[in-house]
């Protein structure tokens, strides 16, 4: 019985301790998933920007010339296809394109994907907000979808800025 009485209250003290962990470590874990996940997008563009290189080394020509257009956006399957990538990293949660002849993600309204976003920028030394990827031709002050005849790209992205939003 004294074996019985010992077992539950250890198995108590267990779950309190996991109890306390969970609510005074769990701002101190999300804060390392989100530096994780800032270091994985880091990774992805690295990852695909030496592809692309290695792929206007071996065809001599540019990705422009090769891929596939989207409006302003420029896909990347073509990396895929030619087999310089078995898959583009980050798919299907994430999207990398070429805009302006700048590899970007773009994020949607995804809290998850923006805190990410706004991690890496941070680390990049930006330190505003994440700014839409395209705008109205002739009205910088408008977002708009990079796909829109009307679109461009926006003049305010820096060209290290790794992410972007679309509306």
């Amino acid at each position: 019985m004294g074996n019985l009485i010992a077992t539950a209250i250890a198995i108590a003290l267990v779950a309190v301790t996991t109890m306390i962990a969970a609510y005074y470590g769990g701002g101190v874990f999300r804060g390392y998933l989100s530096d994780a996940s800032a270091s994985r997008l880091m990774a992805e563009q690295e990852q695909i920007l030496s592809a692309i290189t290695m792929f206007e080394d071996d065809s001599g020509k540019t990705l422009q010339d090769s891929c596939t257009a989207n409006g302003l956006l420029l896909e990347l399957d073509c990396l895929v296809n030619e087999e310089y990538l078995s898959d583009l990293p980050g798919a299907p949660a994430q999207v990398w394109n070429i805009l302006n002849n700048e590899l970007r993600t773009i994020i949607g309204n995804d809290t998850k994907a923006e805190n990410t976003c706004q991690s890496t920028r941070s680390r990049l030394g930006f330190d505003g907000p994440i700014l839409p990827c395209c705008v109205e031709s002739g009205n910088p002050s408008n977002p708009m979808a990079c796909t829109s005849r009307t679109a461009a790209a926006n003049p305010a992205m820096d060209p290290r800025d790794p992410c972007c939003t679309e509306p």
